[in-house]
């Protein structure tokens, strides 16, 4: 999600390369499978948008084989390219995924084993998500109709 930190002077087969301690023609075969045309591979990083910015940290946690995965608000500051890349990454990837969002179209995108909430500083397990979000939509009407009647 910090994409601001990535080496603005660099392209993205360069840095790849040299972060990820990949060759040159995996970083490019990587980058191909996220969309990314060869000639955008070779420009400067300074020249792409947020959204190419963030499929390009998700390709250089596919090279590290990262196998945890903590996304606080991933969703948000993200175009509907990014998003889409980030969605198709998480639908294969094996390692664990925190994963913290108010994005509920998002959530159900994306193969999640296990929902667990924060509520009242108490830890719990969500044993059936579609089940949670009935009860919590139910509960949000019956808010409404009492505020609306004062």
């Amino acid at each position: 999600q910090e994409h601001e930190l990535l080496p603005p002077d660099k392209s993205p087969v360069k840095f790849l390369s040299t972060m990820a301690g990949i060759g040159e023609s995996n970083a490019y075969n990587l980058l191909t499978k996220f969309d990314f045309p060869e000639e955008q591979a070779k420009n400067k990083i300074s020249t792409m948008s947020p959204g190419e910015r963030a499929r390009l940290i998700l390709i250089y946690f596919a090279a590290k084989k990262a196998n945890v995965l903590v996304l606080d608000e991933p969703t948000n500051h993200m175009d509907a390219e990014a998003v889409s890349a980030l969605k198709e990454f998480l639908k294969t990837y094996t390692g664990t995924l925190i994963l913290i969002s108010h994005d509920r179209y998002f959530i159900e995108q994306v193969k999640i084993d296990y929902f667990y909430r924060i509520e009242n500083g108490k830890f719990e397990k969500i044993p059936d998500f579609a089940e949670y979000l009935k009860e919590n939509d139910s509960k949000a009407k019956k808010l409404i109709r009492v505020i609306s009647r004062v």
